[in-house]
């Protein structure tokens, strides 16, 4: 009778333990879900100050002044704030996790030139310094925040959503669920499969050429 209550006893503890693991999982999978949510937000807040900023300061060129502000704040908010953060606070080395082509970013580059040139104006700037700061944060560091706790399905789904709804509140919930949840699926891969630099160059693309439909 002794031996069984025994049993008992460890098998009770044993699934205390099991359960009490799996709790301990899902919170450090929402905390790093949350973490990502706020290097989002945080993003989206520097890019609203440049705009803010743009509209406060007295300057005779307002569009190349937002493109100034946009291009120095959405670096500090895209790029420096989370990869400090991640590399010093979380003291994550993700450095080697970059994927980056050193040779094929020339030719990336020369199209962005060729292409700016073709379009010219300060909308292909614009546009190349959002797709630089978007591409860095969501298919650099997030991803690796995100892929630590979730599988790399999971964690490009996650970002997908954080990069359709979070990122472009502004825009219609719909439409942004149609059209920017595949399209950050699609920059995910071309990631995973060619490297950042293809990523920053077919967003820069997808975005010149909405533009040029929209407007």
């Amino acid at each position: 009778m002794a031996l069984v209550e025994v049993e008992d006893g460890i098998a009770m503890s044993t699934t205390l333990l099991f359960h009490f693991l799996e709790v301990m999982k899902m919170k450090a999978k929402l905390s790093y879900i949350l973490i990502s949510l706020a290097f989002v937000m945080i993003a989206g807040f520097f890019v609203n100050v440049a705009n803010a900023l743009t509209v406060v300061i007295p300057f005779y060129n307002k569009t190349l002044l937002n493109l100034i502000l946009l291009s120095v704040l959405a670096s500090i908010g895209f790029i420096v704030i989370p990869y400090v953060f991640v590399t010093k606070v979380l003291g994550r080395d993700i450095f080697d996790k970059l994927r980056f082509d050193y040779h094929r970013s020339l030719i990336v580059l020369l199209l962005l030139v060729a292409g700016g040139y073709i379009w010219g104006g300060y909308d292909s700037i614009h546009t190349i310094v959002i797709a630089i700061c978007e591409e860095f944060l969501f298919r650099y560091i997030l991803l690796n925040i995100l892929n630590e706790k979730f599988t790399i399905f999971w964690a490009i789904i996650i970002g997908s959503l954080m990069f359709s709804i979070v990122l472009h509140l502004n825009g219609s919930f719909f439409l942004n669920v149609l059209t920017k949840f595949p399209a950050s699926i699609i920059l995910y891969v071309v990631y995973l499969r060619k490297g950042l630099q293809d990523s920053i160059a077919i967003h820069w693309f997808y975005n010149m050429i909405i533009n040029a439909l929209v407007y």
